[in-house]
Order: C-alpha cells, then sequence, then structure tokens
C-alpha cells in the first residue's frame, strides 16, 4: 500500500478493520437466509465510500500539521522520557 497509493496505515486500520469488514459483509450475503441481497452490497458499497471519503479528509487534516522524518519513529514523542 505505501508504494502504491503512497499512503501509510500507521495503524493498521485497513487489515484490523476494513479486510475483515469486507469479508465478513460479502460472506453475509452466502451464510444469512433471508437476507436482500441488494441492500447488503449496497450497505457494503456505503461504507466504503464513507471510510474512504474520512480517511482521506482525516489525512489531509493530519498533514496539514507537518510529516515525520521517520514515519515509525517514536523518538521524538519520548525523548524526554529518558532525562
Amino acid at each position: 500500500m505505501q508504494s502504491k497509493l503512497k499512503c501509510i496505515d500507521t495503524c493498521g486500520v485497513l487489515n484490523l478493520h476494513g479486510w475483515p469488514g469486507l469479508m465478513g459483509g460479502f460472506a453475509a450475503v452466502f451464510v444469512i437466509d433471508g437476507i436482500n441481497k441488494a441492500n447488503q452490497l449496497k450497505g457494503i458499497a456505503i461504507t466504503i465510500i464513507v471510510a474512504l471519503l474520512a480517511g482521506y479528509i482525516t489525512g489531509k487534516i493530519l498533514s496539514a500539521f507537518g510529516r515525520k522524518a521517520i514515519v515509525y519513529a517514536d523518538s521524538d514523542e519520548f525523548a524526554d522520557a529518558e532525562a
């Protein structure tokens, strides 16, 4: 994701919530009897759109405050703890 889309998922939200939620949403179409499949698929599509928009807006807001030189380094936040 980092090399293709030029974005960083530092908290692992996509792997922790995104893919399992998507798989669960699609699995419900096949597993749950009597489910309205069209509504389920519409709900999945709406959820993806809202998640992408919210992530994009949040990313733009956070990047306005600056970026770290080294992405996964916590030394900036914990530099005073050693003293």
